[in-house]
């Protein structure tokens, strides 16, 4: 049997992490996963969508926040159901959650959060999606 090596390093797309405590009673902070790069598009995604959940969860096992920012705002996203996936992280964690959201991904989003590929609903108009940082981590203070 042959292996060949393989490395996340290679994936056009990279989480990153940082931990910042809000000031609230309840310990554990908030961790926000900060994703960059490019998602594939279609079933091209799923691969990306699966590793990125699951840095997550590795992260969400390892510092146990109160709640997850989802920080998208450089993601280049343009279709794929498996980003729902990864929307839902924080709920699968069951912890409160929030997404932030840029230019690169805004539509796209909208178009998968609302089921309507010709949808002129911006994907701000969900519970819970921002387009500025200071107003997710706000609402997640109100959460937790």
């Amino acid at each position: 049997m042959n292996f060949r090596p393989v490395d996340f390093a290679e994936f056009p797309v990279h989480c990153h992490f940082a931990l910042s405590r809000l000031q609230t009673q309840r310990s554990g902070g908030v961790l926000r996963a900060t994703v960059r790069g490019t998602f594939g598009i279609g079933s091209g995604g799923n691969i990306h969508a699966r590793y990125l959940c699951g840095m997550i969860t590795a992260a969400h096992a390892t510092w146990r926040p109160a709640a997850l920012l989802l920080d998208l705002s450089s993601l280049v996203y343009t279709w794929g159901d498996s980003m729902a996936d990864l929307l839902d992280a924080g709920g699968d964690l069951g912890v409160p959650s929030a997404v932030v959201v840029g230019l690169p991904c805004q539509q796209a989003l909208a178009t998968l959060m609302f089921q309507d590929v010709n949808t002129t609903h911006n994907a701000t108009e969900r519970e819970g999606v921002f387009d500025k940082l200071e107003e997710a981590t706000e609402w997640l203070q109100g959460k937790i």
